[in-house]
């Protein structure tokens, strides 16, 4: 007997279609049309969505924004009761919002600002009891591998990118290996992405352009072509195999777009009713449901992408350099400022008041800085962009500056003074008790002393600068985590002088640890360390030595020598005019580099650093992950060379570059610049062999971004050196977090008895785990009653728990686990975990500490 087996009844695709307007802010509107364009369109599309609650779900209006400055607009132009009707249509989904401010190039976002740029939606959640499970970033080709682990921890749960194809060095930006896929972090984190292939042969495309297609950012811009489309190519059905298709987006790079119901041809809701039969089912879509969908029934057979895409359109950052410049120390300074804001808010509360408007302007800001037409064109035009960013940068600038300043005075008049000499807190932001070099302000010419407080034993210090702007450079001894120490300085010498920390001899810079070799052009043509039996770190390469930036022509003298440092300062004239002074630290192995260019330029510009290294390996830091760059046959974070670019990798916090041997090596720490280079890499291969990273100054990358460097003339790069061992990430975060991180002064006018901060020495907390690096400590965004938020990151590849030792007074805080835009996760949460404060390897994590 045989079995015939009985064919089962088609299941028709399920076809969503996803309605949106992609925002090109400063390129097709100006921001004044784009303030007035958002709450229009959101009212017409809530009309909408009113008139069509009556016909089934498919076909019923919705609305997807592509950024949270549509919301923004909307609560800032229209009454608190219109704000709660438009929440409500995201509650019941019928409008969605992403995570993000707008669509930025994110690839070079230093992690901070990626997390504040969303913590508008982090306030949306909690105000309004919603959940945004979306991230994107859109258009541009490339796609940073810890963008995902980022996005995760805010709470997405998806992505879905279109790229424009255009401006672009990818050699098949368009062709997709995997369309869909679960974008997993090296912390383990997963988001379920969309990124399909991009299709060209949709009729209406203005030019043939396959961005208003499928895989671009505009999919369902002609809906009753795209349909039809997805539904039977031959061609799209081989790279989408899945019968739960999503297309997203219908404003290509219109100023504005606001389709009418009566436009049967266009409108979404017509389309669902007309196009759906017996093979297909057509759903207006707020995004989120396809994805829902989709995970449902394909989730389990997915593969997981584990990729770095590189940078493309982030290269337009390096056009203004120094602007860009500016705004990674505003978010680096961050940290100190609201770390001691912190312990100033829980002696006095009121502190925090007033400030809550600059503080959310400077969140937009740090978004639109990084908004992606920032590659320059467009109906607005050069001049115009470069005001406009140069506005971010100050609102960023003026609310960190203001904030640390006034923390600083607060702080200040918390503490003891005393009264013989004068008494000076310092304060330090970081996780774990540091000794380092602290400065004060001290005019005069007069002798002095540094003591800690309540003892008599003289500290090594120095005498920096002169007159008014003399200051005291001293070794700040065992300043504990999140915490100060008190220090008292006196208008007498030390009995005995300390050694200076250098000699200056026949060109070089003699120390305890270094020979040191800086020629005219502030190169350093020689590194040894005695102690690893001579080792030399420097290998020329091209001519080029270390924080080599070429040509010109100087001299080098000895600027300061003291018992606590010592500066060769280097005066270089030539087309790039500059100043180059290195430090040397007595008894540490810092040797810091500072770069002052005085001209402008629009050619490109790097600091080479050619280390004498064999078979070298490069981590990097590079948004919210720490990675090898070595493509995946090499050891290193998978890539797909169709669709990646090789030659400008993120240079985070910092680069490291080891011996094929593991035995030893050098960390580069980066204050101010975004990008490096490794070897001779261009952007279709990465050259993991010639022991060099030339760091990317300025200039303009294949034609991206704005002329002239926005007028700037004056331009900052500084980077430290620390050679060692073996390598440890967490030992090189630490070492690039001191430093870009330095200690806080301020002078001590509290009340000699009775001070609200009374001890000379005291610490908010403590980690439990040396792995977990506390990356911020801030009041809570809703103030310091809703609590004291931490985030930390584990430098670990193994799972760590990050507990606090909290300060005696707070041990009846609670520890709380919040998302990293401070929405607390419930027990039920997806990313819930049984004890708040375990950390998955890489993991970075936020708690709310609330104390009663």
């Amino acid at each position: 007997m045989s079995v015939v087996p009985v064919a089962a009844a088609e299941v028709p695709k399920r076809i969503y279609i996803a309605p949106d307007d992609h925002t090109d802010y400063m390129w097709s509107a100006s921001a004044e049309a784009y303030a007035d364009y958002f709450p229009r369109a959101l009212d017409a599309y809530l009309d909408q969505i009113d008139a069509t609650e009556t016909l089934p779900a498919d076909q019923q209006a919705r609305w997807n924004t592509d950024g949270s400055l549509w919301m923004w607009e909307y609560e800032r132009q229209r009454t608190p009761a219109q704000m709660q009707r438009l929440m409500n249509r995201v509650r019941d989904g019928h409008i969605s919002m992403p995570l993000n401010t707008l669509v930025e190039v994110r690839g070079s976002m230093p992690l901070e600002a990626q997390l504040r740029d969303m913590y508008y939606a982090g306030r949306l959640e909690r105000r309004f009891g919603v959940r945004f499970t979306l991230g994107i970033a859109m258009e541009n080709q490339t796609q940073p591998l810890g963008l995902g682990s980022v996005f995760a921890g805010a709470g997405a749960r998806y992505s879905w990118k279109g790229v424009c194809a255009c401006a672009t060095q990818v050699t098949a930006s368009g062709e997709r290996l995997n369309p869909a896929y679960w974008w997993t972090g090296p912390d383990g984190s997963r988001l379920l992405t969309k990124w399909m292939s991009l299709e060209h042969r949709l009729p209406s495309a203005v030019d043939g352009n396959g961005n208003q297609g499928p895989g671009g950012y505009a999919e369902a811009r002609y809906p009753r072509e795209v349909v039809p489309f997805v539904t039977s190519d031959a061609t799209f059905r081989s790279h989408w195999p899945y019968d739960v298709i999503g297309l997203i987006g219908q404003g290509w790079d219109d100023a504005e777009l606001i389709i009418p119901l009566s436009d049967r041809v266009n409108s979404f809701p017509a389309v669902a009713q007309d196009l759906s039969d017996a093979g297909r089912r057509v759903i207006v879509s707020n995004t989120e449901d396809f994805f829902r969908d989709f995970e449902r029934t394909y989730g389990t057979s997915l593969p997981s992408e584990q990729v770095s895409y590189g940078n493309e359109w982030e290269l337009a950052l390096a056009s203004i350099a120094e602007k860009s410049a500016r705004v990674r120390r505003a978010v680096e300074k961050l940290r100190s400022a609201e770390a001691l804001a912190t312990i100033v808010a829980l002696q006095d509360p009121a502190f925090l008041n007033g400030r809550e408007s600059d503080r959310d302007a400077a969140w937009r800001a740090v978004g639109l800085f990084f908004e992606h037409d920032i590659v320059g064109g467009g109906v607005i035009g050069d001049g115009a962009r470069v005001v406009f960013q140069e506005a971010q940068v100050a609102t960023i600038e003026r609310y960190v500056d203001r904030l640390l300043a006034d923390a600083r005075a607060r702080m200040s008049q918390l503490v003891p003074t005393v009264t013989v000499g004068k008494r000076f807190f310092v304060f330090n932001a970081l996780g774990y008790s540091r000794t380092a070099p602290a400065e004060v302000p001290y005019p005069g010419t007069g002798p002095f002393s540094v003591v800690v407080a309540g003892t008599t034993t003289p500290l090594p210090a120095e005498a920096i600068g002169s007159g008014s702007e003399r200051r005291i450079r001293f070794l700040a001894t065992s300043v504990p985590s999140i915490g100060y120490r008190l220090y008292d300085i006196r208008d007498v010498a030390p009995a005995s002088a300390l050694a200076d920390t250098a000699r200056f001899e026949g060109g070089v810079l003699i120390t305890s640890r270094y020979r040191i070799v800086m020629d005219g052009r502030g190169a350093i043509q020689s590194l040894i360390e005695p102690g690893r039996s001579g080792r030399e770190w420097v290998r020329a390469d091209g001519g080029r030595a270390l924080n080599d930036l070429g040509e010109g022509t100087g001299t080098v003298v000895l600027e300061s020598n003291g018992p606590v440092s010592a500066t060769l300062r280097a005066d270089i004239d030539g087309p790039q005019p500059r100043t180059v002074r290195l430090t040397v630290y007595a008894g540490s192995g810092q040797i810091d580099l500072e770069n002052r260019i005085s001209a402008g330029f629009d050619d490109l510009k790097t600091y080479s650093f050619p280390f004498a290294i064999d078979k070298p390996l490069v981590r990097h830091e590079e948004v919210g992950a720490v990675i090898p760059a070595r493509q995946a046959a090499s050891g290193g974070i998978s890539t797909r060379t169709q669709n990646s670019l090789y030659e400008w990798l993120t240079l985070g916090h910092f680069a490291d570059m080891t011996s094929g041997n593991g035995r030893d090596g050098v960390t580069l720490s980066n204050s101010d610049a975004y990008f490096m280079r490794l070897g001779r890499s261009d952007p279709h291969r990465l050259d993991i062999t010639t022991p060099r990273i030339d760091v990317l100054a300025g200039g303009r990358i294949n034609g991206l971004g704005l002329p002239g460097q926005g007028g700037d003339t004056q331009f900052l790069h500084r980077f430290s050196l620390l050679p060692h061992a073996a390598y440890n990430q967490n030992t090189a975060m630490r070492f690039a977090l001191e430093a870009q991180n330095p200690l806080v002064t301020g002078p001590a006018t509290g009340p000699v008895k009775g001070a609200l901060l009374a001890s000379k020495a005291w610490s908010l907390f403590s980690p439990s785990s040396s792995q977990a690096l506390v990356w911020a400590v801030k009041p809570a965004e809703e103030g310091i009653g809703a609590g004291v938020i931490v985030r930390m990151w584990n430098q670990n590849r193994l799972p760590v728990t990050a507990g606090l030792r909290l300060q005696q007074r707070y041990t009846a805080a609670t520890i709380q686990r919040t998302t990293s835009i401070e929405t607390d996760v419930a027990a039920d949460d997806p990313v819930a975990v049984p004890d708040p404060t375990a950390l998955r390897g890489n993991q970075i994590g936020t708690f709310r500490i609330k104390i009663p």
